[in-house]
């Protein structure tokens, strides 16, 4: 794993319970995703899993680590997004953190705007790679 842009930090409260990934697009939209957990960010796959969006439904994946284990992982995920409609250009990616519901603070946005989006009619997509640090706040 490159980690010359590890800009992305998320910050996880050591109080709190575990964490879980909600990924979703914006309506006429369609979106797959591989996310892979790094224990760090020069080492192996820890673990790694798919998720897709459609037309604004946000799915959400639990964690099933402790947030000792998650404690300076590094996430990744790359997608692969075109819209449902060929009257849609424009649209968003949003990916959170969520601990026990609720948002966790990261430093820049997991969300990523377009406004050049293929029709899936097509057989066309964009395709971004994106990343993050989790830290325990003591």
């Amino acid at each position: 794993m490159d980690d010359g842009k590890l800009n992305r930090i998320c910050i996880i409260n050591k109080d709190r319970g575990p964490l879980a990934i909600s990924f979703n697009v914006t309506e006429k939209l369609v979106a797959g995703a591989e996310f892979k957990l790094y224990s760090s960010p020069n080492s192996k796959e820890f673990i790694s899993w798919k998720m897709a969006s459609k037309d604004g439904n946000r799915v959400i994946y639990p964690i099933r680590k402790s947030l000792e284990e998650i404690n300076r992982c590094v996430l990744t995920w790359q997608v692969l997004l075109c819209s449902l409609d060929a009257s849609v250009f424009e649209g968003r990616v949003i990916v959170k953190i969520l601990q026990e519901g609720s948002p966790c603070k990261i430093n820049i946005p997991a969300e990523r705007s377009f406004d050049n989006i293929p029709p899936c009619q097509i057989n066309r997509n964009d395709k971004f790679t994106e990343s993050m640090m989790f830290v325990v706040k003591t």
